[in-house]
């Protein structure tokens, strides 16, 4: 197990020296809580996640998100759910600090299976976003964006049900604008991110997790922006 912690580390580092290394970039924290209620003797059930994000160099607090959604369970592979976002970004405008909004409503679809020991989760999700500026920050545009993600979690103990230890996660997500790309960036690539980090689990119902994540977004004059994070989360999976 000692091996296994040592390697992901060094992959941490290695991925860390490759995003410093690249042009036009910036350094944040994002940390994250994420959170899943089942029903009991139901298939319906409750997702939550909250997220707070730091501009570059960790100098203010650029964006906080909430994002709350219904959950129904086909069976232990399927779930389908659909929700709200509300995300608020720090801006200045006429001079003035200020925050503006984002609302999004969403549609997601979940697949879950197992490759080997390793557990994968893929996440489809429909985004109708409602977008404002710090120029006209009363104003809100639409565009449609779709995200398919990706995440891996590797235990590192041997045993065959992982209920506690440490392991090693990794994540893909990449978006694409489809309606109204003007809206944003004017591309119909928006981001990817990618992540590695290393996690412990307390117990079923619990993990927290540390890691790295390159994001590369597409801006409005055309250029990418490489963001390194630094990114804890901490799960939570409770029956109800």
């Amino acid at each position: 197990m000692i091996k296994n912690i040592k390697t992901g580390l060094l992959l941490l580092v290695l991925l860390c020296s490759i995003g410093k290394l690249k042009a036009q970039t910036q350094n944040s924290g994002w940390a994250a809580y994420i959170a899943n209620l089942q029903f009991k003797e139901s298939k319906f059930g409750l997702m939550f996640d909250a997220q707070f994000r730091s501009s570059d160099d960790y100098q203010r607090l650029q964006q906080y998100l909430i994002r709350p959604a219904l959950t129904y369970k086909f069976n232990k592979h399927y779930t389908v759910s659909a929700g709200y976002a509300y995300v608020s970004n720090y801006a200045i405008v006429n001079g003035v600090d200020d925050r503006v909004s984002e609302h999004r409503a969403f549609e997601q679809f979940f697949i879950n299976h197992k490759l080997g020991r390793v557990s994968l989760i893929h996440r489809f999700r429909n985004e109708h976003r409602w977008v404002s500026s710090a120029a006209d920050p009363n104003n809100f545009n639409t565009q449609q964006r779709f995200r398919y993600f990706i995440r891996g979690l590797v235990p590192f103990g041997k045993e065959s049900t992982f209920n506690q230890g440490f392991f090693g996660s990794f994540q893909e997500e990449v978006m694409f604008n489809y309606i109204n790309k003007e809206t944003t960036n004017n591309s119909f690539f928006d981001q990817n991110r990618a992540f590695v980090g290393l996690g412990y689990r307390f117990n079923p119902k619990i993990d927290i997790e540390a890691g790295y994540m390159n994001q590369l977004v597409k801006q409005r004059n055309g250029e990418t922006l490489t963001n390194n994070i630094f990114q804890f989360a901490l799960y939570t999976r409770l029956s109800l």
